[in-house]
């Protein structure tokens, strides 16, 4: 009796899967968005308190002025960013600060540097890093359709097209002030073309760091994710 019962239940369930496969075959699927929110990079419950140090770029011989003048404009950005879009305490060290040593990778390990650096400045999280931007000019020729206004006829052209890329690639770094410990490495890389040659590099600049603007605030701000989830109707 017990085999013929145990029998029975697998009928049921198979029977009740035919009668729904039809429905399940024919169901429409509809996509929709859900946002999601994500907690900040940095756990800021215990302090808000961060310090911009300066950051570290490699220079090549005569590029000096430029190059500390890029990164000069790069930490405004960065500050300015942070102080209209987060709620944090902010302070910035400008060129004040003498590492021990000009190598990112070897001043990541400067535990005691780093606590000092805090305990000086009265915070518990300093953000630094790493910059390198380039600039490239580039000159060619692309071929273009245009309808010629003597025959209405459609032909090719080759025209001078002059533009200008720049690549900025950029660490960012966030050590706890109390341990000296690196809790963040967050790396950013973006390149921006445009129009025309001879331009300001810091136009470049400021348009490649306008495209990661979101990314960067969300080191130190709740932030929110667009995903998409599929229903059955």
């Amino acid at each position: 009796m017990s085999d013929l019962k145990g029998l029975g239940k697998v009928k049921i369930k198979i029977t009740i899967i035919e009668i729904l496969f039809p429905f399940i075959l024919y169901a429409g699927v509809k996509e929709v968005t859900v946002p999601i929110k994500q907690a900040a990079k940095i756990d800021l419950s215990e302090s808000r308190k961060v310090l911009i140090a300066p950051f570290i770029f490699p220079v090549e011989e005569g590029e000096e002025a430029v190059k500390e003048e890029i990164v000069k404009e790069f930490s405004i950005y960065i500050a300015r960013l942070l102080k209209r879009e987060t709620d944090i305490e902010l302070k910035t060290a400008g060129d004040t600060i003498e590492y021990p040593v000009y190598s990112i990778e070897k001043l990541k390990h400067q535990k005691e540097f780093w606590i000092d650096l805090a305990t000086s400045y009265k915070v518990r999280w300093i953000l630094t890093g790493s910059v390198d931007f380039d600039v490239n000019e580039q000159v060619g020729y692309k071929q273009e359709e245009y309808i010629s206004p003597f025959d209405g006829r459609v032909y090719t052209r080759q025209i001078l097209v002059e533009e200008t890329g720049f690549s900025l690639d950029f660490l960012i770094l966030v050590i706890d002030g109390l341990s000296g410990e690196v809790v963040l490495e967050e790396h950013f890389k973006d390149f921006t073309s445009l129009e025309g040659r001879r331009l300001d590099p810091l136009k470049g600049l400021f348009k490649n760091l306008s495209k990661l603007e979101d990314k960067i605030v969300a080191i130190f701000k709740e932030f929110t994710v667009i995903d998409s989830r599929y229903l059955l109707y």
